[in-house]
């Protein structure tokens, strides 16, 4: 029984560790299974968008803790999810009784966007190209060229510098 708690400890860190590079945009309900146990570390407590962790959440994660938080928070966070609990941390706690009370009539035009339109938002704020999103996401870069399109159109905006300003108006990406 020792070896399996182990085992499921380690699969929690390395899974929080695979989506602290803000690989949790990939994560769905259906990429999880019944009794895994996931806290996730985000890229870094500037970039936090307002809704990342609604979207965590959403997308099946236990608990939600930003990389710049305090060793003992996430040790504390780790222990609580593995006992079965989950766990929010001070900031996504606020960010989601915040959203409860407003609503659905706060949404604002990010909220629109899927989990890959914002994965493809950042990368290109962040100067990737087309084909290096395309390759690290092993999507075609027609696939990715939709994607882009469609945020353009979402959030009214027309060129790639425009897709940065709004990043980092957004705190979507850290310079």
């Amino acid at each position: 029984m020792a070896e399996e708690t182990r085992r499921q400890f380690v699969k929690q860190i390395g899974m929080a560790s695979a989506l602290a590079a803000g690989g949790f945009l990939n994560l769905n309900s259906r990429a999880l299974g019944a009794n895994d146990k996931v806290i996730l570390g985000l890229l870094g407590g500037r970039n936090q968008g307002r809704g990342d962790a609604l979207r965590a959440i959403g997308a099946g994660a236990n608990g939600y803790i930003t990389k710049r938080s305090a060793p003992e928070q996430l040790v504390n966070a780790i222990r609580k999810v593995h006992a079965g609990g989950r766990y929010l941390s001070d900031s996504a706690a606020e960010s989601l009784a915040q959203h409860m009370a407003t609503g659905p009539r706060s949404r604002t035009p990010l909220d629109t966007l899927s989990n890959r339109e914002i994965q493809v938002l950042r990368h290109l704020a962040l100067g990737h190209t087309v084909r290096e999103i395309a390759q690290a996401y092993h999507l075609s870069t027609n696939t990715v060229h939709t994607y882009r399109l469609r945020l353009l159109r979402k959030l009214n905006l027309r060129n790639n510098a425009e897709i940065s300003l709004f990043a980092i108006q957004n705190r979507l990406v850290e310079l």
